[in-house]
């Protein structure tokens, strides 16, 4: 966007990402389960997939063309990384453990991003100021390197070989009536995401004028959210897990509606930022768990395999993120700039509400199954 001024271009590159997400997630999924591949040594792929992304934009000119290309091959590796994730999840977590589990990921997510961001603001104003280059180009050459760091920790995991995913099982997926409440809930995730990608980077950019700036404010802001997770990790349960999920999403769409008057001043962002920041945290942790026992809950039997439910939900995710960028990209293409910005930010602030809804609609009419994957980890 700092280059086109565009959102249909834009919209093109989240399309790309996400798009990739889909074919690093749910299709590499399927092939791993055909082949019976080692998840341990999948993170090893996800790892040369983003690799290579990066060398993109550091050896190639920044033309649109190497900038989509850019976009579907990080979305690759991105999703070839959370298969993994998501399945070691899956496999050593449970009903009892996962909220504490869940707090602990987000807060040490949220401390790395304190750490990210001044590292980044810090590379931004070395490429600015000192070595006259593009603002990002340190950057892109520091982050191949920061894979490494994983090495020791993935060759210590358990290895995993999914089982392969029989036709019958995805027929069941995709036409029992029985899981519509989860493909409910799936969709509003997807949606959700999909209009906050490309609409939250414009408004940013246009609010905080320089990225160096935004850096700066991601940084300040991110300790609070640390210390508000950890505050809450100890008081979480099965039976408050959708209360602290509808008041944090509460928060966080009368956050979303107020950015709707963000050309008003650059202030009105940073107070959408740091209520965003206390609220998002809070809903993600309770997010991360009943995503976890939705995968659960879509099984077919008790003791079958988590893995195609899992892959499907992906699915349900990347098509509903897409939708929401087209549906954004066609929005732009016939009104203006702030009526599509306008637009989106209400939509998002709606659709959080719906996330709460559909997740208490799956919660309440689906049983609670017991968690004990028929594939176990090889050790």
């Amino acid at each position: 966007f700092l280059q086109t001024d565009s959102i249909l271009k834009l919209g093109i590159f989240n399309l790309c990402g996400f798009g990739g997400i889909i074919l690093g997630f749910s299709v590499w999924g399927i092939l791993i389960s055909h082949f019976r591949l080692s998840m341990r040594l999948n993170y090893l792929k996800s790892f040369a997939v983003c690799i290579t992304s990066f060398l993109i934009l550091i050896f190639l000119p920044h033309t649109e063309f190497y900038l989509y290309l850019f976009g579907l091959i990080n979305g690759m590796g991105l999703g070839i990384f959370w298969i993994g994730v998501h399945s070691y999840e899956m496999l050593f977590t449970n009903e009892k453990n996962r909220d504490f589990y869940s707090s602990m990921v987000t807060a040490i997510s949220q401390a790395l991003r304190i750490i990210g961001p001044a590292i980044a603001t810090l590379t931004f104003i070395i490429s600015e100021r000192l070595l006259h280059v593009e603002t990002f180009k340190l950057l892109f050459i520091i982050i191949p390197f920061v894979y490494l760091l994983s090495l020791p920790f993935i060759f210590a995991l358990p290895d995993y070989f999914p089982e392969k995913i029989q036709l019958k099982e995805w027929k069941r997926l995709i036409f029992d009536k029985k899981i519509r409440h989860a493909r409910r809930y799936y969709m509003t995730q997807g949606f959700g995401w999909g209009l906050y990608a490309p609409t939250l980077a414009i408004i940013a950019i246009y609010s905080m004028k320089t990225i160096i700036n935004f850096g700066i404010l991601q940084t300040v802001i991110g300790i609070i959210s640390v210390l508000m997770i950890i505050f809450l990790s100890h008081k979480r349960h099965e039976n408050n897990r959708l209360n602290i999920m509808f008041w944090a999403l509460l928060i966080e769409s009368i956050a979303y509606a107020g950015l709707v008057f963000w050309q008003v001043s650059p202030y009105i962002y940073i107070i959408h930022i740091l209520i965003v920041t206390l609220a998002y945290p809070t809903f993600r942790v309770s997010e991360h768990v009943i995503d976890l026992k939705s995968i659960e809950l879509i099984k077919e039997k008790e003791h079958s395999s988590f893995y195609s439910g899992m892959l499907y939900r992906d699915f349900i995710l990347g098509f509903s993120r897409i939708g929401a960028v087209v549906f954004i990209i066609i929005l732009s293409l016939i009104s203006s700039e702030n009526f599509t910005l306008g637009t989106a930010v209400i939509l998002i602030a709606i659709n959080n509400m719906c996330i709460w809804w559909a997740a208490k609609c799956l919660l309440n009419k689906t049983s609670v199954k017991n968690n004990s994957p028929k594939d176990a980890p090889v050790l």
